[in-house]
This record gives C-alpha cells, structure tokens and sequence, in this order.
C-alpha cells in the first residue's frame, strides 16, 4: 500500500501524479492552485516519513543573480550543476533552480522559508540589509520577553519570489 492512500483532502490519483511530478491537470490554467497543492502534499509526506530536509524547485530568471543571492548573501552552497539547472545546498535543504524566466510566477501571497538558528537569523539579516536585499517585512519580534519569542522577516529574490525565515530563540518551541 502506498503513503499516498491517505492524504486527507487530497484525491488518491492527484496526490500519486504529483508526488511523481506528474501535472494533474490538462492545462497550465490552474498552475499556481497546482503548486499550492503540490506544497501541501510535500509537507503532509514530510509530517508522514519524519524526513529533515527539504528540496523546492523553482524556475528563475537568471542564474548568476540566483547564484550570488543563494550562495553569497545566504549561506547556501553550489552543489551540482547541469545544463537547464543547479543544486543549492541551504542549511541541509535542497533548492533546485531551473532556467526558465517564462514561467516565473510572481505573487505576494506564495512564499517558502526556512527555521533558522537565533544568531543566524541576525547574521542574515545583516548581510541582506549590507547588500540592500528588498524586505517585505523586516524583523517582526513576537513575544518578546517570553519563552515564545521569535522573529521573522520576509524579503524576495532576484526572481521575485517571497522567502521567509524565522528563529526561535528558545529552539525547542516551534509550534
């Protein structure tokens, strides 16, 4: 029996097309809807394998901006590189970036992000500033002063897409 039997709210051939890559739909009408989709599924097989890392693929409009942003000013690694494509490394997650400034979607509701150490948030951050990275949202502070304090912000990348990290300055609360 396949994991993909039981996603609540997900029909069983869509989730089985999508965990395969597979488009699950004829058109490319509803594509964002799709990529929301897909998110939901890749997060509920994450909550289901108890896997620890991620990997995201997205088109982008160029490759050296991509490069610099990921590698440089975050603290990602350039892994393997093909034709069409590169691998970044960022704190043991995936990111897949494919050349393809056609299909760069830009939206103010879309994002992916990541849950980062304390200090390294603020060294980001720093650096993001230094370089003149565009914030969406600059470090909000949350509970400030209790065992629940965090802080996120949310900037973009060259491709326009929306990134947000979060630190818990007590680690173990999260959710």
């Amino acid at each position: 029996m396949s994991m993909f039997h039981s996603v609540p709210g997900v029909p069983r051939g869509k989730m089985e097309r999508f965990a395969h890559g597979q488009p699950a739909c004829g058109s490319e009408k509803s594509f964002v809807a799709a990529q929301v989709l897909r998110t939901r599924i890749l997060l509920i097989l994450y909550q289901k394998t108890n896997m620890s890392n991620f990997h995201l693929s997205l088109p982008v409009k160029d490759f050296e901006s991509t490069r610099y942003f990921y590698c440089d000013l975050l603290p990602g690694v350039q892994e393997k590189t093909m034709p069409g494509w590169f691998n970044v490394n960022l704190e043991g997650n995936q990111l897949t970036f494919h050349l393809l400034p056609e299909e760069v979607i830009s939206s103010r509701h879309l994002h992916w992000g990541l849950i980062i150490s304390w200090d390294k948030f603020h060294a980001i951050f720093d650096a993001l500033k230094k370089h003149q990275v565009p914030f969406t949202l600059l470090p909000d502070y949350q509970e400030t002063g209790t065992p629940n304090e965090r802080v996120k912000m949310v900037f973009t990348d060259p491709s326009d897409y929306l990134v947000e990290f979060k630190a818990y300055r007590n680690e173990h609360i999260k959710f």
